[in-house]
């Protein structure tokens, strides 16, 4: 199987299967379903982790599985419905998809603009497989159109793969810390050198305001010393100058 999921690889006949792995992958998913390895690479396709076939290829895994079967009812540019069998007797609802639905989940594009009955046809085939026949394989079967992918309008094999998901990780941003340095609380001696160099009134009342509002800060000691200093600068200055209140 490996050997030849590398030389499908490297053929380079198949756009969504670049190499071994991707190969064998495909293979693996058609064969569950009876399909060779052509049929698998042209019309099984993985994306994002889901089987998705052709809307032929589904077409012709409920035909050949022996218990399942499909007839169109109705097929316009407006509408498709299929009713699905098993073991010939009637499965009810009957599968419809029509352009309003399509409207309804924001389809559109050159495709069902220009091939309106075929993409009726899979998206009604494609529900009804999920609804009537869901041991077709491991899980829900889809078309890939239906996961973002761009089909061919005629046959619905996928000739676009859907664009990645290119939104960056969201990164955690950590919280700044606080690089501001604290202010440094001025001494006991450095308030008593301040007071020293006052010679006028405003100052003195303004260095009173200072000192006011880091006051609580200090210990029970400093404000003792800081009050001692305090009046006898004050006493000196009236004595200095009388104009001082």
């Amino acid at each position: 199987m490996t050997d030849l999921g590398t030389l499908l690889a490297k053929s380079g006949y198949f756009q969504d299967a670049r190499d071994m792995a991707q190969a064998v992958v495909k293979v693996l998913a058609g064969q569950e379903l009876g399909f060779g390895p052509i049929a698998s690479m042209t019309g099984v396709n993985i994306i994002k982790g889901k089987v998705a076939l052709s809307a032929n290829l589904m077409a012709a895994s409920i035909k050949k599985s022996g218990r399942y079967n499909y007839r169109i009812v109705d097929l316009t540019d407006q509408a498709c419905t299929i009713r699905f069998f098993e073991n010939n007797e009637p499965l009810t609802p009957d599968s419809t998809f029509s352009m309003a639905d399509a409207k309804r989940a924001g389809l559109a594009g050159a495709n069902w603009t220009n091939f309106p009955r075929n993409m009726l046809f899979a998206r009604a085939l494609s529900n009804g497989a999920k609804w009537h026949c869901p041991d077709l394989s491991g899980g829900p079967l889809y078309t890939p159109d239906e996961l973002g992918a761009t089909v061919d309008g005629e046959t619905g094999d996928m000739v676009q793969e859907p664009p990645k998901d290119v939104t960056p990780p969201k990164v955690e941003t950590p919280p700044l810390k606080d690089v501001t340095p604290p202010a440094t609380l001025p001494t006991v001696d450095q308030w008593t050198a301040l007071y020293a160099a006052l010679t006028a009134v405003e100052a003195y009342n303004q260095v009173e305001g200072d000192l006011a509002k880091v006051w609580e800060k200090y210990s029970g000691e400093e404000r003792t010393a800081l009050k001692r200093m305090r009046d006898k600068r004050k006493t000196d200055l009236i004595g200095s100058q009388a104009s001082l209140v």
